[in-house]
């Protein structure tokens, strides 16, 4: 095995699967703004790594944002961006999704950060279109999802699908209600919108939220079915699901 030392951090990988960028770089005394020049190559050499090899690379590479492996695909989360890592419950939920089916269904994804949900989806879906409030979100999830067939709109909640149906809208709303660590996770009223008006852009709705807050849901008028608990390093992860109304 070849040990490559940036910073603070050590990646372990077999010289084999990187061609010639662990010689490149193992041998070498490169500082930290030589090693972000030449992430696109980097980039490119990684791609062929487990998920599990390079959860978290890019704190190695780059101080000005981050990247992570999820199903051998890179993402970028720039700085702002919702960290589906640092957040577990993005990686938790995108795995989800990706055992699901949706064969045939044009899907939403409301507040897609760096992409990662559409791109679970994607897998399987005929259609997926992600939005995000924030432009540099959206900015950012486009690049992510450049080689897919998603597309990446900007808009505030329903304003980017208007006059638009879909069977499935997915989401991950912030967990941080009022004043939030960064000011891209503050959504005071997000759940109370999301509940007045996820029906008139979807037939079903997939929402991920931690189980014991499950009264945020219900005060916001989120009646939500718990389809299924899934433990985390942190609190317990639910996933919702909402139906049309009954007539």
């Amino acid at each position: 095995m070849t040990l490559l030392s940036i910073g603070v951090g050590l990646l372990v990988y077999p010289p084999t699967t990187l061609g010639q960028t662990g010689s490149d770089y193992s041998s070498s005394n490169k500082t930290l703004g030589e090693l972000s020049v030449q992430m696109p190559r980097i980039r490119r050499e990684f791609t062929h790594l487990a998920p599990a090899t390079v959860d978290r690379i890019a704190p190695f590479f780059s101080p000005r944002s981050t990247t992570f492996a999820f199903e051998e695909v890179l993402f970028d989360v720039d700085p702002g961006v919702f960290d589906p890592v640092a957040h577990v419950s993005g990686m938790v939920f995108a795995r989800w999704l990706l055992g699901q089916d949706f064969t045939d269904q044009r899907v939403v994804d409301v507040g897609t950060g760096c992409g990662l949900l559409a791109h679970a989806i994607s897998r399987t879906a005929a259609v997926v279109v992600a939005t995000d409030v924030d432009a540099k979100a959206a900015a950012c999830a486009s690049r992510n999802l450049e080689d897919s067939a998603v597309e990446v709109r900007c808009g505030d909640l329903f304003s980017a699908v208007s006059n638009e149906r879909f069977d499935l809208m997915v989401t991950n709303p912030p967990y941080e209600i009022g004043i939030a660590r960064r000011p891209t996770l503050r959504s005071p009223d997000m759940l109370w919108r999301l509940a007045e008006g996820w029906r008139d852009v979807a037939d079903s709705l997939l929402l991920a939220f931690p189980t014991d807050s499950i009264d945020m849901l219900v005060d916001a008028g989120l009646h939500l079915d718990l389809e299924e608990r899934i433990p985390t390093e942190g609190r317990e992860l639910g996933i919702f699901r909402g139906s049309p109304r009954r007539s």
